[in-house]
């Protein structure tokens, strides 16, 4: 008996953990849910504050970011929640929002989903309404609205535009008057119904294998009724209200499960923040232990993301492959940054980036027009010549300004222009090619480094990114890359003239090869047109200044030869995890895939992007004035520029070059048109300040 006993409990515990394991196993596959709380009217401000706040320790629970509200059309919270609900930039039409439940049921239809569909089509947007919510239907999740933003004569309902299915159609929906109460003290006289929504969201938590999406509007209605009440009291029921939302969606936080996830964002950017230009709008994961900042490889920029990158994160939560027409990629925890401090810097810099940029462009085209009116009436002039000079330098002191605290931006036009200016003076003793070629250095040296180390100052400089607007994230932009090219190509076209020697070609090959690697590097410039217009610049240098007679044969194989090297960079940017893509990757892989239709959509957005620059931008006003310039020296000085050409053969050569390349960086980037001008101002100041110098005197010995 004892034996059978001893076997008994042997077998027992042989057993027992291969149960337990099964049953632990069981609880880890447990189907999880994704609740996201979207909070009407959250602004930059509120989530800052309540960080602050020792009373909302919000730190202790949420991870924070920014998320970029870029859409395919504006700002609009109805273009953005059609972009947020498909993972690519759509549009949206106002009626989407006057969702109904259908008579005894629990099932709601946004309506005019035609319409959006049909517009969508129209614009050739690429973005499918109501994907997000199709693909979860396909793969048996629950679909859940609750809540909604109604005020007394309208309503607002945006929860089912997120849940809704291809026909516009969720399941369970209790976004009526069961989410409200009535509240004579509260501005409007209605307000958030916490106790229904929090219960309901518990029940539906407890059934696993939700989407729930509760939708908050408070602070909506309190915006509508602002102008109706003093500012003590409005501030009051704020600071209320903020704190009534962080508790639910604390407590809603700590009744998840393990494999659980919750996000808290707002679907456009406050009414203050909008008047402001603050477009980013904040986002909040919980997560319980993990310090540090949302990051996405779509902006590869710390703490910001976009809204294209929230349906993919969704599905990756709930263990589904996002399809390939969702441009995001799912949201991660990165390391942490003061998001609040980056987020007031990056809202300085865009509010006040024209009137810092604006004067820049204003100074190049008067600058240059009236550098002509010197030469045509055959007079040189220290002032202009200096501030001529001043113009070449001016980038890459914008690159170092973000060292500074931060200046108002008359104060940063002043010091830009008044320390390039002298720096300028400074150099002008020193001759043209000894000036010009420390310019050309100096433009193009500081950008590589800072670019090989992450691109800190280019990143909150006022020609580098601008995350608020989505024109660039990470990499190269077009202005920088412009100023780049054209101070390279200059570089080397002044120093051919003292020489070229095996010294120069080595450099000259390190040079240009660093920069195309730099360029195609996913993690560096990223740069599709980057890496064309650089092969370009290298082949037309080799042949130009080689002195080389290139047979027909022998040209065809260096130029194809150079091509392949182009075609290489972009199959191996390709070959990179998807992830880790770049835009230049997945170019390459619609292209190689034979997805017409989305090449198509770059190549129509490149064209558009640049027509309506050309029209609206300062840079559209300096490519004219430069291209007058250009007109001007085809037409007239032919002795003067045979002259420069006789003793610097290779300068001349290279001003050629720079406005070839140009016009080929106009026709490949989206926003082309601020690469070209800026690489022109590294041909033509120079080509004008060297006929300044043939002039006969001072402009004032005229009219004494």
């Amino acid at each position: 008996m004892k034996r059978r006993g001893i076997v008994f409990i042997f077998l027992l515990f042989l057993v027992l953990p291969l149960f337990i394991g099964k049953v632990a196993s069981a609880k880890t596959v447990n189907p999880p849910s994704v609740v996201v709380i979207l909070i009407n009217q959250l602004s930059f401000e509120d989530v800052k504050g309540l960080y602050k706040s020792k009373d909302v320790e919000l730190s202790q629970y949420f991870v924070p970011g920014l998320m970029n509200i870029r859409s395919a059309l504006s700002t609009k919270d109805i273009h953005n929640l059609i972009t947020m609900g498909s993972g690519s930039r759509g549009i949206g039409v106002e009626g989407e929002k006057r969702s109904e439940r259908n008579s005894g049921t629990l099932e709601t239809i946004v309506p005019s989903l035609s319409l959006v569909v049909e517009k969508n089509i129209r614009e050739n947007t690429g973005a499918r309404p109501g994907l997000l919510g199709e693909l979860l239907k396909n793969n048996g999740i629950q679909r859940v609205a609750i809540g909604n933003s109604d005020v007394r004569d309208k309503k607002e309902r945006l929860a089912p535009i997120l849940t809704m299915d291809a026909e516009g159609k969720t399941p369970e929906a209790w976004i009526e008057n069961e989410s409200l109460l009535g509240d004579v003290s509260f501005p409007g006289g209605m307000r958030t119904n916490y106790r229904f929504i929090h219960n309901k969201t518990l029940e539906k938590i407890n059934q696993r294998n939700s989407f729930i999406v509760i939708e908050l509007g408070d602070l909506y209605r309190l915006a509508k009724e602002k102008n109706k009440m003093n500012r003590d009291s409005y501030s009051k029921i704020i600071e209320k209200s903020l704190q009534d939302i962080m508790a639910f969606a604390t407590s809603i936080g700590k009744s998840l499960f393990p494999e659980d996830k919750l996000l808290v964002l707002t679907q456009a950017p406050s009414l203050e923040n909008q008047k402001e230009k603050k477009l980013l709008t904040p986002v909040l994961l919980w997560d319980g232990n993990t310090t540090g900042v949302l990051h996405s490889e779509t902006t590869k920029h710390p703490g910001i993301i976009a809204n294209i990158d929230l349906a993919p994160t969704i599905l990756s939560w709930l263990k589904i492959t996002p399809p390939p027409s969702m441009k995001g990629k799912p949201m991660v925890i990165g390391p942490s940054v003061d998001l609040f401090k980056e987020g007031t810097r990056i809202f300085q810099v865009f509010t006040n980036r024209t009137k810092v940029l604006y004067p820049y462009a204003f100074y190049i085209v008067f600058t240059v027009l009236l550098s002509l009116v010197f030469i045509f009436l055959k007079r040189r002039g220290a002032f202009i010549e200096t501030s001529l000079l001043s113009l070449l330098l001016i980038p890459t002191l914008l690159l170092f300004e973000p060292m500074l605290p931060f200046l108002s931006p008359w104060k940063v036009v002043l010091l830009i222009g008044g320390g390039s200016w002298l720096l300028a003076w400074w150099m002008g003793s020193w001759g043209f090619r000894k000036a010009f070629l420390a310019a050309g250095l100096f433009s193009w040296i500081p950008i590589f480094v800072d670019g090989m180390i992450g691109a800190p100052f280019m990143s909150h400089s006022y020609l580098g990114y601008d995350p608020v607007i989505g024109a660039r994230f990470y990499g190269i932009g077009n202005e920088y890359m412009g100023v780049v090219l054209g101070s390279v190509l200059l570089s080397f076209s002044l120093l051919a003239d003292k020489g070229m020697g095996q010294r120069f070609w080595l450099l000259f090959v390190l040079v240009f090869f660093g920069w195309i690697f730099y360029m195609a590097w996913p993690q560096g410039g990223s740069k599709a047109g980057g890496i064309i217009v650089f092969l370009a610049g290298f082949a037309f240098m080799v042949i130009r200044f080689s002195g080389y007679s290139f047979r027909k044969r022998e040209a065809a194989l260096f130029i194809g030869g150079t091509a392949m090297i182009g075609v290489c960079l972009f199959i191996l940017n390709m070959m990179v995890q998807p992830a880790m893509q770049s835009h230049i990757g997945h170019a390459v892989s619609d292209l190689i895939q034979g997805n017409w239709q989305e090449i198509g959509r770059i190549v129509g957005r490149k064209v558009e992007m640049n027509l309506r620059l050309i029209q609206v931008s300062p840079w559209g006003k300096v490519f004219l004035a430069l291209m007058i310039v250009t007109a001007f020296f085809a037409f007239c000085h032919w002795k003067a520029m045979a002259t420069i050409k006789k003793e610097s053969p290779y300068f001349m050569k290279g001003i050629q070059i720079i406005l070839l390349v140009s016009f080929i960086a106009l026709g490949v980037n989206d926003s082309g048109i601020l690469a070209a001008s800026l690489a022109l101002v590294y041909a033509m100041v120079p080509l004008l300040y060297r006929l300044l110098l043939l002039q006969k005197g001072p402009f004032f010995k005229r009219f004494l």
